[in-house]
């Protein structure tokens, strides 16, 4: 009986050790972005950037964005100091939208090679990212 009794439990611990956990298969994504301009507003702004000037970093993992801002112009809004800011996306209808750091920014447009932020709807900015 004791033969029976260690077998089975023997049999539970290999395969209870020989499981792998599947957290080192869920997809996670980061993705830099090149803030190039930032337009509309009550104002009227109109600025822009040179690639790499300003780098927002996307991580899906952490749902943080690192920025890496190296704007001297404090005339020029470019939004946020170099560091790391926590970012939460919503779904409305269907329409993504991203508040940065309790800033709300309205929805995301995605493609291969550019996004928009567009707060127009809420006479905000419309900021535009290349890769």
């Amino acid at each position: 009986m004791k033969t029976k009794y260690f077998l089975v439990v023997a049999l539970v611990l290999c395969i209870f050790l020989s499981c792998s956990s599947n957290d080192d298969t869920i997809p996670t994504t980061t993705t830099e972005w090149n803030l190039i301009s930032v337009t509309g507003g009550l104002a009227g702004v109109d600025d822009t950037f040179d690639p790499g000037l300003i780098t927002w970093t996307f991580s899906s993992a952490t749902n943080t964005v690192i920025v890496v801002n190296n704007n001297t112009d404090d005339t020029l809004i470019d939004f946020f100091d170099s560091g790391t800011y926590t970012y939460v996306t919503t779904v409305v209808g269907s329409d993504v939208h991203v508040t940065i750091d309790g800033i709300e920014f309205g929805v995301i447009t995605q493609t291969a090679s550019q996004m928009t932020l567009d707060q127009q709807a809420l006479d905000g900015y419309l900021v535009t990212f290349t890769k």
